[in-house]
């Protein structure tokens, strides 16, 4: 195993553990933000790719960051809010520029990350196995039993359906890994995931349904994978926990969709009662959302700095310019992955376009683009976009089948 797979699996996993055995969890994400960048800034080339000449857009997105850092300094926020959505940016950045680059072997990131996935699964299951045991409920099952990393499942899929595709020799692992993802996320009860993961195979059945029929030993694996799931799924069904969640949010008085009402409630009144600079520019960082007359948070406080949907959030922090600036970027580097020069890549492309697409659906709900594992996600799907041929010399340029979903 190579030590820049070795790397990327215990910074994952680290990750994972601080969101169970620190609080807050952002200061052991910061902990291993920095240990990971001083290996990658030690290593030969890093200290070029620093200083290179800046792209053009580099230009006014520091005017924005400077206008913005003068609103937050107006708005007095607290130091500890200020930081959180600093770090954001910082999960970003490492995603993007750090935790992947161009002097990093191809396969031995997309091995890296399938052998997460494989241990995130496995934590997974046994969690939710004692959470079954325990006779939990579905809010106490996935607040407390599941592990928060579950919701890194669909971008691992997409990572093994790329390994499926272009390892030949070893697809049957993949596949295994494939089907585990989603085996995970049924355990874990997310709705959400569960949708992004069953679009992602509507997808592959839709482009590959021919060719997959015509393949008898596909035909038979498939064959076998409904009746396992015919056989199962009346069973899982009628378990209470999984009816509880399939009700969550049907009712009026269901606790969640109540909480959201009040966090839209909150962001109409705020922005409302705000001028024309915050429509543009939003509050700043650290920014919160106060809430309604009455109406405290799950800690006793009277704001919160977060809502689930993370663009009502950029709304309020940087205003319609930040969700401008954000659009643009990420069209900009969809528009890249298009490029014939890099059709060679087609596939690791069109896998980095699925994780954002699966971050930009989360945000709507799950504080996608606010929550750091997200958006270190997200940065990671846009260094896939971008990933040009082999760096090194000597080394071959990671060559993918184009008879894929992907083409």
């Amino acid at each position: 195993m190579s030590r820049h797979r070795i790397n990327i699996v215990a910074f994952l996993l680290a990750i994972a553990l601080s969101q169970h055995l620190i609080e807050p969890a952002y200061l052991g994400y910061l902990a291993v933000f920095a240990i990971l960048s001083l290996r990658k800034v030690v290593e030969p080339g890093t200290l070029q790719w620093l200083v290179r000449p800046p792209s053009a857009w580099w230009l006014p997105f520091s005017i924005w960051l400077v206008f913005t850092a003068v609103i937050t300094y107006l708005s007095e926020p607290q130091l500890r809010d200020v930081l959180r959505d600093l770090g954001v940016i910082l999960a970003f950045f490492v995603g993007r520029h750090i935790l992947f680059t161009r002097s990093d072997p191809i396969k031995q990131t997309l091995y890296a990350l399938s052998d997460v996935s494989l241990l995130i699964v496995v934590v997974t299951l046994a969690a939710a196995f004692t959470a079954y045991i325990s006779g939990a409920g579905a809010y106490e099952w996935r607040g407390e039993f599941i592990p928060p990393s579950h919701a890194w499942l669909p971008y691992l899929m997409v990572v093994n359906y790329v390994l499926v595709v272009t390892e030949k020799p070893r697809a049957s692992i993949y596949i295994r890994r494939f089907a585990l993802c989603i085996v995970g996320t049924l355990a874990s009860l997310s709705r959400t995931d569960l949708v992004l993961e069953a679009f992602f195979l509507f997808i592959l059945l839709a482009r590959n349904l021919p060719l997959l029929l015509a393949n008898r030993v596909v035909r038979l694996r498939i064959l076998y994978s409904v009746s396992i799931a015919i056989f199962l799924l009346p069973s899982l069904l009628s378990l209470e926990v999984v009816q509880e969640r399939i009700s969550s949010g049907v009712g009026d008085q269901d606790s969640s969709v109540g909480w959201r009402l009040i966090e839209n409630t909150s962001f109409i009144d705020l922005m409302l009662g705000a001028g024309p600079v915050q429509w543009l520019a939003g509050f700043g960082f650290g920014a919160r959302i106060p809430l309604p007359p009455g109406i405290l948070d799950f800690n006793d406080n009277t704001s919160i700095p977060h809502l689930h949907n993370s663009f009502l959030t950029i709304a309020v922090k940087f205003g319609l310019a930040g969700i401008v600036i954000l659009l643009i970027y990420l069209a900009r580097q969809w528009l890249h992955s298009h490029r014939p020069a890099t059709s060679e890549l087609k596939n690791l492309h069109a896998a980095g376009r699925w994780i954002v697409l699966f971050v930009l659906v989360k945000a709507v709900t799950l504080q996608g683009l606010t929550e750091w594992s997200h958006v270190l996600f997200l940065g990671l799907g846009c260094a896939f976009m971008v990933c040009v041929d082999r760096q090194r010399k000597g080394q071959r340029a990671f060559i993918i089948s184009s008879r894929t979903i992907f083409r």
